[in-house]
């Protein structure tokens, strides 16, 4: 489940897991390894690799598969 505002993005599970621990995409990304804009796109539910999901999932303390659950949106 997620909310959702006309003028913003959906709140994910995912995104409530990245502001509860106060890290901002720059940050996620650093720690994943990645860009911030290579989060942002996971984040949107774009296409990235199984590897780039899955460190950024660590960050997050998810695994990859709940990492791709709270992104689209389906229920863990």
């Amino acid at each position: 489940m997620y909310i959702w505002c006309m003028d913003k993005p959906p709140v994910t599970p995912y995104l409530l897991a990245r502001v509860k621990m106060r890290l901002t995409q720059a940050e996620v990304g650093q720690l994943a390894g990645c860009d911030a804009a290579t989060v942002s796109r996971v984040e949107r539910g774009e296409p990235s690799s199984t590897e780039t999901v899955a460190a950024i999932a660590r960050v997050l303390g998810m695994t990859a598969e709940e990492l791709g659950r709270a992104v689209s949106g389906e229920p863990a």
